[in-house]
């Protein structure tokens, strides 16, 4: 097999837009955006089927882009309805998952929106925000910004459920895992920071890997994040009375140097609420007996 370049990608939302993109071979960021009727939140990739999933918060409607049948092609897999309130997907092991932060409900589905299912069904006092999945261990995450803010985990089917932190939170709502290094990467704008929580000798250790600078504003209103490969990305939005809008912007940080550089990679006036990220690792079709193998790191 003769690999070449790695190609990372990076999915988020934008207000009534879905965007995607990925760093060519200058290094440069390169993204194309396709038009929604209602406002975005939640957004997800899938490798197998090489598409992005989308859930509309304002219709409550979940959709799919499929690259193959260009940029502008969405396809609607299932209508909700608004009470809804569409919030974070997720795709693992060929299923959809949701938070429906109107019925405090993690859901789950066929791609193709069949045999849906409920795995979490919270009470009112609850607002699911933040989901991601660890294919590695086959377990479900998300955030609850609720009267008693906390982190859960179940497994893909809705057992196994465990509090993960309910301590030291007040806004969490991205949420990354990291399952090579056995991390999760939490977003909690009420502090503007964001917190790492790392497996150990059975349950989480919790550490604050970044704060806010002062400065360059790098984590004022935290909002979405996501692990690509090694590399930590989230986005931070702030309404500006100048500009009348949101200016939006996604950082990177190398996982190995919270010290780092955080580099800014786009800058929007409009909202990001989910961030997904992907690494394709792309064979030589000629060279290779498998064209085509990815492996993806939710």
């Amino acid at each position: 097999q003769t690999p070449i370049p790695t190609i990372s990608g990076l999915a988020f939302s934008q207000d009534r837009f879905a965007t995607a993109g990925n760093f060519n071979s200058n290094g440069d960021f390169e993204t194309w955006s396709t038009a929604m009727q209602g406002v975005v939140y939640g957004i997800a990739y899938d490798d197998v089927e090489s598409a992005i999933y989308v859930a509309d918060n304002t219709n409550g409607i979940i959709s799919k882009i499929p690259f193959n049948k260009g940029l502008g092609t969405v396809e609607q897999i299932m209508d909700l309805g608004a009470t809804a309130k569409l919030e974070s997907l997720a795709v693992v092991d060929q299923h959809l998952y949701w938070v429906a932060r109107g019925y405090s409900t993690v859901n789950k589905a066929n791609l193709d929106g069949s045999d849906w299912s409920v795995i979490y069904q919270g009470t009112t006092d609850q607002k699911l925000r933040g989901l991601s999945a660890d294919p590695t261990n086959r377990h479900i995450y998300w955030t609850d910004w609720g009267d008693s803010a906390r982190i859960q985990r179940s497994s893909l089917n809705g057992g196994q459920l465990i509090t993960v932190a309910s301590s030291d939170l007040v806004y969490p709502n991205g949420i990354a895992v990291d399952s090579r290094n056995k991390a999760l990467y939490v977003a909690d704008s009420a502090y503007n920071h964001i917190l790492k929580y790392t497996y150990y000798n059975g349950s989480y250790v919790r550490s604050v890997f970044l704060d806010n600078d002062p400065n360059t504003n790098s984590l004022q209103g935290v909002y979405g994040v996501t692990v690509v490969g090694s590399d930590l990305y989230w986005s931070t939005s702030v309404k500006y009375a100048v500009i009348q809008s949101y200016l939006t912007k996604i950082y990177r940080l190398s996982l190995n140097n919270n010290l780092g550089a955080r580099v800014p990679v786009v800058q929007t006036t409009t909202r990001s609420r989910q961030l997904y990220g992907w690494v394709n690792d792309i064979y030589d079709s000629v060279n290779s007996t498998q064209p085509g193998n990815q492996t993806s790191y939710p």
